[in-house]
Parts: C-alpha cells; sequence; structure tokens
C-alpha cells in the first residue's frame, strides 16, 4: 500500500537526526587545523629559499637554478661599432664582459659610436637577466639614458628611448633609478612637442610602463601633467596614426586603474576621448577604451551617469558581442557596473536596449571569464525592480541560468547561485516563488562541501519556503506549503539531513531552523552552536 505523503512526513519527524556530536566536530576541525598549520609553515619554508637581489627583486632558487646564461649574439653589433671595438665580436671574450665592454663606451665621453651603442643596447635589453640589470643599476646607464633623452639628435633621443621602453618595465630597482633621476620630468618635457612622432611614441609607451608599475608611480605621472599632452593628441590630431593612438589609450588605461581612484579630474579627462578611440576598428583600441570605461562606470553612481548620458551604451552592447575575449571582458564589466548602480532607469534602459540577449548568449560561451562576468551582470539585474527579476525569468533562454547552478566549474556555480540568491530577495512574494522551478538543481547545489556555497544556497531555500508558506492559504499536508511538498518529493530532506554532518555548525543551525519552521522538527535544545553573520545577496 503506497504511503501517503503525510505519513511519510511523520516518519522523517521520527528519525530526523536531532543531534550532531560535537567531540567529534571538536576532533575534525583540531585535525583540519594541524593540516592548514603545516601547509603555511612549509609556505614559510619556500619563503625563506627565496633569493633576495640587491632589495628589490625576488627570484627563487628553482628559477635561479635555471636562469639561461645571457647571451650576446655577434650579429647584433652593427659594421662600424665592431669595427671601433673588435672585442664586441670576439668569442674569446664572455658575453658579459661584452656586455661591460658596450656600458662603458654608453658612458664614455667619445660619442663617435654612440647612437650604434645605444641601439645594440636596445636590442641586447629583451634578453637581460639579473645580472645584467645589476651591471646597468652599478654604472649608473639609467641617469645617462635620461641626459639623452634631451639631445638636439633625434637619432640619439630615439634609441635611447628605445632602451628606456625595456629598463621600465624591468626590475623595481631599476624603475626606481629611472624615477630617482627625474624620468618623468624629462618625459612630460618631451610630451610638450605637438609632433606626434615616433621618439614621442616611445616616450608615451614608458609612461604606460611607469604608470602600470604602482599607483605611487601612477599618481606621480598624473601630477607630473602627462595626461592632458596625452588627450591632446587625440582631440588635437584628426587623422591619428593607429599604432600611436593605440599606446596613447592603452596608456591612459594604466592612469585610470587602480584603487584609490586617481583625481576627478582623470577619469573626465579620459572620457573625453573614448568617443573618438571608439571610432578606430582596432581590436587593442576597443579593448583598452572598454578598460578605461571599466574603471569609470566603478567609480560611483556620478560616473555611471556620465557614461549613460553620453550615448555610448548601444556601442558597447555591440562591443560585448563581438568575438574577441580581450574586448568582452572589459564591456562586460561597464555594463555590470552600470547595472549595479543602484538606477533603475539605468538597467531598464540596457534592457530596452535587449541586452538579455546578448548576456544569453555570452553563456554559451567556451571561455570561463565570459560566463562568470555574464551571470555577474544577471546578479546585478535581479538586484534590481521586480519587473527586471521578471523580464529575466520570462526570457527563452532562462534555463541556461540553471544549468550553471550545476555547472562542473565551481566559480560558475557560485556566480549562478548569487543570481538566484538576488532574485530571492526580492519583496513580492510571488517573484520568490518563481524561482521553485530550479529546486532540482539547488537539492544538487546542497551536496556541495563548501560553507560559503551552502549558506547561500540554504538562505535561497529559506526564502523560497517562506514565499510559499506566505502565499498558499491554504495548508495542506500538516501545515507544509506546496514549494515544501516539492522540496520533499525532490528528496532535499535526505541532503538535509546530511548536512547535519558538516563541519561547520552554522550550517547545522540553518538547517534545524528550516527542518524546524516548515517541516515541524523540533530544534534540539541545551546544544551551544557558533553563530556566524550569513551576508546579504549583495554582489561584492
Amino acid at each position: 500500500m503506497e504511503i501517503s505523503i503525510s505519513e511519510r512526513i511523520e516518519e522523517r519527524k521520527r528519525n530526523y537526526q536531532k543531534g550532531i556530536d560535537l567531540s567529534e566536530l571538536k576532533r575534525k576541525r583540531d585535525d583540519d587545523a594541524v593540516e592548514l598549520r603545516r601547509k603555511h609553515r612549509l609556505a614559510n619554508i619556500h619563503k625563506k629559499r627565496a633569493v633576495c637581489v640587491d632589495g628589490n627583486q625576488i627570484v627563487s632558487d628553482y628559477n635561479k637554478e635555471n636562469l639561461k646564461e645571457f647571451e650576446f649574439p655577434t650579429n647584433f653589433v652593427p659594421t662600424e661599432l665592431a669595427m671601433h671595438e673588435n672585442r664586441l665580436i670576439s668569442a674569446e671574450i664572455a658575453p658579459m664582459d661584452r656586455f661591460s665592454i658596450l656600458l662603458a663606451i654608453i658612458n664614455s665621453q667619445n660619442r663617435e659610436n654612440l647612437q650604434e651603442a645605444l641601439v645594440l643596447l636596445g636590442k641586447l635589453l629583451p634578453f637581460a637577466d639579473l645580472a645584467v640589470f645589476n651591471m646597468i643599476f652599478q654604472q649608473e646607464i639609467c641617469s645617462k639614458l635620461i641626459k639623452f633623452l634631451s639631445e638636439r639628435e633625434k637619432e640619439i633621443r630615439s634609441a635611447a628611448a628605445w632602451c628606456m621602453i625595456n629598463l621600465s618595465s624591468g626590475p623595481n630597482f631599476i624603475v626606481k633609478s629611472l624615477l630617482d633621476g627625474n624620468l618623468l620630468h624629462a618625459l612630460t618635457r618631451a610630451l610638450r612637442d605637438n609632433e606626434l612622432n615616433e621618439f614621442l611614441h616611445y616616450c608615451i609607451w614608458i609612461v604606460g610602463n611607469l604608470a602600470g608599475e604602482s599607483l605611487k608611480v601612477r599618481d606621480e605621472a598624473i601630477k607630473a601633467g602627462v595626461l592632458g599632452y596625452l588627450a591632446n593628441f587625440i582631440l588635437q590630431n584628426s587623422e591619428i596614426n593607429e599604432k600611436h593612438l593605440s599606446t596613447i589609450i592603452w596608456t591612459i588605461t594604466n592612469l585610470c586603474k587602480g584603487v584609490p581612484y586617481p583625481p576627478d579630474h582623470v577619469f573626465k579627462e579620459s572620457f573625453r576621448i573614448i568617443p573618438i578611440a571608439l571610432k578606430h576598428n582596432i581590436d587593442d583600441i576597443l579593448s583598452n577604451c572598454c578598460y578605461i570605461l571599466s574603471y569609470i562606470s566603478s567609480a560611483g553612481v556620478e560616473y555611471v551617469d556620465m557614461i549613460f548620458n553620453s550615448g555610448i551604451l548601444p556601442i558597447i552592447i555591440l562591443l560585448v558581442n563581438r568575438e574577441n575575449y580581450k574586448i568582452q571582458i572589459p564591456a562586460l564589466r561597464v555594463l555590470g557596473n552600470i547595472f549595479s548602480s543602484e538606477i533603475n532607469l539605468h538597467t531598464q534602459t540596457l534592457l530596452n536596449l535587449g541586452v538579455l540577449d546578448s548576456l544569453f548568449k555570452l553563456l554559451d560561451s567556451s571561455k570561463r571569464g565570459i560566463r562568470k562576468e555574464s551571470l555577474w551582470c544577471f546578479s546585478n539585474i535581479m538586484g534590481g525592480t521586480d519587473d527586471q527579476i521578471n523580464c529575466v525569468l520570462d526570457h527563452q533562454e532562462v534555463w541556461k541560468i540553471s544549468n550553471a547552478l550545476v555547472d562542473t566549474d565551481m566559480e560558475i556555480q557560485k556566480e549562478a547561485l548569487w543570481v538566484i540568491g538576488n532574485a530571492s530577495e526580492s519583496k513580492n512574494k510571488k517573484t520568490v516563488l518563481r524561482l521553485s522551478g530550479i529546486l532540482p538543481q539547488l537539492i544538487r547545489v546542497l551536496q556541495n562541501k563548501e560553507a560559503g556555497v551552502l549558506k547561500l544556497a540554504l538562505k535561497i531555500l529559506e526564502k523560497m519556503l517562506t514565499a510559499g508558506k506566505d502565499c498558499f492559504s491554504s495548508m495542506k499536508y500538516f501545515g507544509v506549503n506546496e514549494i515544501g511538498i516539492k522540496f520533499f518529493e525532490l528528496g532535499g530532506l535526505d541532503v538535509l539531513e546530511d548536512l547535519q554532518f558538516h563541519k561547520n555548525s552554522r550550517i547545522y543551525e540553518m538547517v534545524v531552523k528550516i527542518m524546524a519552521e516548515f517541516y515541524g522538527v523540533e530544534e534540539v535544545p541545551d546544544v551551544e552552536l557558533q553563530t556566524e553573520e550569513i551576508p546579504n545577496f549583495v554582489f561584492s
């Protein structure tokens, strides 16, 4: 004879695990703590085995042992320079000794072969190791190169600037040496020239390297006034070389990047050139424009308004659909920042522009980052109004979010869970009830072992059961609402029982509360559990 649902629930009440072995849990936690301490100790041992070079650059023992010996190809040496100093091409002299001879030529007062020596140095620097950089540092070549930036001979200026491109992306002590030699001042002085030639292109490249070095250097570059010169190169040159434009936009990206945010004028000045740059159908330019917009839109509602009022949102949606990962990622971040601005008009405008079709399409991407950023956008939309939540739920491809809940990639699962979590925070219980279709996937998520994921999933479950309890006036089956019955029939209570043995006591407490409130199982008395704050469903 088939057992009724009410009888099955009563049986569940009798057999439900009402307590946990606290001593067993304590033993497991102690074992985990010992394992964590062991891993931490091993990590510290590895750190102590690192080698410090001049107190600035750290190289592990492994890397030090496997560094390739610096090579000095003789075919790199210009003919005139080889005739002047044949030791540079002598196979009997070690590469480092030949490099020392080259630096001596650059440091000498004889300028006869200076240009050729600088060109050779520029060719060798991409292959430099720490020993080479140390030699450059000890012979004070950095200060010499900075002086050459002011040379009258453009060939020497350009050769020195090319060397500086490699040095400005080198070890910390080299970058510090360049900054201590007032390199930023020399670059700013060079950028005053209105003619955007190859030398200035190199100078802009150097600024970009320095600005990406650290926030301190970024702020020094901004204080030196380089941004104004960069913006003017674009605003005053309607037929700017696309190679030069690409380098300028990339440099401005580094000036906008980082928290604390740069001064207000940096974002506003940078934004002026975006509409012009977006007209160029060059992937690198479009990608860096999107990164600039992502940094600007993350700084607050005022900047989101600035982007919103500029009328470029349709262009951002087009870039999201462009088959280029480097463009799609920053474009998605711009959209996500706009969705999270808490101004419903911004979100609604994007929905009216058909952004959902693009976002759902991107959930099919083979790129994990694309899927993750798309789900982040969905989670921010779900934090909006009921109409906006229902707009997502009404979409014909909403099943893709359900599938993401059980994706094999844990990061994708988490992002999808945030989407459902934000929707479950709706004040409209009927909207929350619409989420009941994901109960099968939610039960699979509840079989996860990660505490953070389980807490979110249990919170969603509680919201859904509460909505069912409030919405169904005629309670069935001993006071259990229809959402509760569906969860029961899908085997959800078996999963909750297993969660009693989870090592996180907060999870046990949440499970007991759900069972007591929605299935009539009383909470165990006299069991002290560690309290823990549950995060709100606001994407961070």
